[in-house]
């Protein structure tokens, strides 16, 4: 559908389908592919209030295993490295950032499949409860 506006443009309304609802619940429940991007992941949670609270955790299950997985595997590779490999500050720093980052979406993720204050989330922060663990 398209209207004019008064300023003569062309405006251009879209509108979802029954058919494309019905697409967007069942991407929306699909299982979560090893590989999901982060905005992938953000525009599944957006959405979930249009999925049933069963489905909504078992898929912050699955991204909690997924990033468990990762975390586990950055461990490993932290205890592998060499003392010479140690040195190399910022090399070390951006592998700290992704254990940083893993535990925190896991936390994340358990927080809001408990459906907790999201205020409560931040609070914890300021109150320095988060930490980086080996």
């Amino acid at each position: 559908m398209t209207e004019q506006e008064p300023s003569g443009r062309l405006k251009k309304y879209y509108r979802t389908t029954e058919l494309g609802k019905a697409a967007f619940i069942e991407w929306l429940s699909s299982p979560v592919e090893p590989d999901f991007r982060p905005g992938s992941l953000l525009t599944r949670i957006y959405f979930f209030d249009h999925l049933p609270e069963i489905t909504r955790k078992q898929q912050l299950q699955e991204f909690e295993l997924y990033n468990q997985k990762l975390l586990q595997q950055l461990q490993a590779m932290e205890k592998s490295l060499s003392e010479k490999d140690k040195a190399n500050y910022f090399m070390i720093s951006t592998l700290y950032h992704g254990v940083y980052s893993l535990q925190n979406n896991i936390r994340w993720f358990r927080h809001i499949g408990e459906q907790k204050s999201l205020s409560a989330i931040l609070e914890e922060d300021e109150q320095g409860d988060m930490h980086l663990t080996f």
